[in-house]
């Protein structure tokens, strides 16, 4: 009876259906032979030996198949590439893809958008103070101009004495002058830079900073090219790149949805089309979530 069951449990590591039938044939003949322990009065103590390892072939096979079952693996391949104005198609390489859970990104995404939302009505009240300063100092910067202008006119006629004082005004208003342009500049710097400030929870470096642990990272080869084996299910796409132009440079950004259906193999390209700015169709931050 042991070989009959290690027979079944062989038959296990081939197929599910072919370890089914024969568990099925394996418990009739344990039926069969109970029938002749009971005509032969066999000892109880096999026959419930007998029962346990019929027991344990069937939560064996049925663990089997709970585990065979499960989705296999597809295959996912993608490019990272970008075109530029002239249309220079433009691959991306060393560039890092990570794939994340569905369940991992959606908490992650939500307290990002709060952070921004709360910390840009903080922003907008410091901007409308900076704003008022810096009207109020180019104010200033106008009526300085404007009396300089005035201390330069009709000085033909003016005794020396008066030119002097005239003189001694403009050298004063000048110095005035300067001071009141210092300040300007320094309020339009602190507007212009709470502006960006602003402006940076509309870009993809702050949704992509401090993601969570992903599921699998790759980094794409000198074509732009990368792929993961991944079960079917919806997931998140991340990846950044950057490329210097000159003396200046561009960052790109990607934050996508992907699902894996049952297709043995899919394509993904992160290009200009999904950049994380256009909010495209499959991007997870759209327009609408950052219209705070």
């Amino acid at each position: 009876m042991i070989e009959r069951n290690y027979g079944c449990l062989s038959m296990l590591l081939f197929t599910k259906n072919e370890s089914i039938e024969s568990s099925q044939k394996y418990c009739v003949i344990l039926q069969d032979d109970n029938r002749n322990a009971y005509s032969h009065n066999m000892n109880p103590q096999g026959l419930m030996r007998k029962r346990t390892i019929c027991l344990l072939t069937f939560l064996l096979i049925l663990f089997g198949c709970l585990v065979g079952c499960g989705p296999s693996e597809r295959e996912l391949n993608g490019e990272v590439f970008v075109v530029t104005q002239g249309g220079q198609n433009i691959r991306l390489g060393l560039v890092e893809v990570g794939v994340f859970a569905e369940s991992d990104i959606i908490p992650f995404i939500q307290k990002k958008l709060q952070r921004a939302k709360y910390e840009k009505r903080e922003l907008e009240t410091v901007l409308d103070s900076v704003k008022k300063a810096s009207e109020q100092s180019a104010k200033e910067l106008a009526y300085l101009r404007k009396q300089m202008k005035v201390n330069s006119e009709g000085t033909d006629e003016l005794s020396l004495n008066e030119l002097r004082y005239r003189l001694d005004w403009q050298i004063k208003n000048l110095l005035l002058f300067k001071e009141a342009g210092e300040r300007h500049d320094k309020r339009l710097k602190e507007h212009f830079d709470v502006l960006k400030l602003i402006h940076s929870y509309l870009e993809g470096e702050f949704y992509l900073s401090g993601l969570p642990e992903p599921l699998q990272t790759t980094k794409t080869d000198s074509d732009g090219e990368f792929n993961f084996k991944l079960k079917p299910g919806k997931y998140a796409i991340a990846a950044k790149s950057s490329r210097k132009i000159i003396d200046s440079s561009e960052a790109y950004y990607w934050l996508i949805w992907l699902t894996i259906d049952g297709v043995p193999t899919k394509k993904l390209m992160l290009s200009n089309d999904n950049l994380f700015e256009t909010h495209c169709a499959d991007c997870i931050i759209k327009t609408a979530d950052l219209l705070y």
